[in-house]
Order: C-alpha cells, then sequence, then structure tokens
C-alpha cells in the first residue's frame, strides 16, 4: 500500500492539517540535519514534487531555476542525511548540464549520456 501512495500524498503530510497531529516533536527525528520550520520544508518538497510532475509528464523544464531546484533537492536530502547528499552531489551530472543549458536545449552540447 505504501509504495502505491503518490509523492503529492507524501509531501500533502507536510501541510498545515497535519502540523499538531504528526509534526510537533517529531520533524526532528526524520530531519535530523534540519533547522527550519515544518512549513518551510512543506514549501522546498512542493518545489521537488511540481518539479518531478513536470519530468513525469514529460513538459519543458528548462525555463525553471534548476540550480535552484538542484539545490533544494540536495539540501532535503541533507536534512535526512549529509552524507548521502554529498555522494548526491559528487556524482550527479546535473550542475554540469545545468551549466551548458542552452547546448542542451538548442541540440548542439558535447555531452553524451
Amino acid at each position: 500500500v505504501i509504495a502505491e501512495l503518490s509523492l503529492g500524498f507524501w509531501v500533502g503530510l507536510f501541510a498545515n492539517n497535519y502540523h499538531s497531529t504528526l509534526w510537533i516533536g517529531r520533524l526532528e527525528s526524520l530531519f535530523p540535519n534540519y533547522s527550519g520550520t515544518r512549513k518551510e520544508l512543506h514549501a522546498d518538497l512542493e518545489i521537488l514534487r511540481k518539479l518531478r510532475n513536470r519530468i513525469a509528464h514529460h513538459e519543458s523544464i528548462y525555463t525553471r531555476n534548476l540550480t535552484r531546484d538542484f539545490g533544494i533537492l540536495c539540501s532535503v536530502i541533507g536534512f535526512m542525511d549529509k552524507d548521502v547528499s554529498d555522494l548526491v552531489r559528487s556524482h550527479s551530472r546535473v550542475e554540469a548540464i545545468i551549466v551548458g543549458k542552452d547546448d542542451e536545449v538548442s541540440g548542439t552540447s558535447k555531452l553524451s549520456f
């Protein structure tokens, strides 16, 4: 059952509706490296959910601030485990592709997959 739940469901759990029933005193155990508010975390998760939906539905993402999106992704991962966040950053090609985004969009990039 858990595997069938959508990303929207999980992000929705961070909304105001569940603040007092789920998150007071518990946010720190799930995100030990996080010092912000649940509301700020929900906003970051909502940005990632929208990015994921655009990608999943084959919509364009080249006009988004992808550097910010990738930074939020790595930050959220780091809130749970800094080592995993570092691993993602060190093995990801996202930043290199973002730098050459115009070449990617025009099809003249020298990067290969």
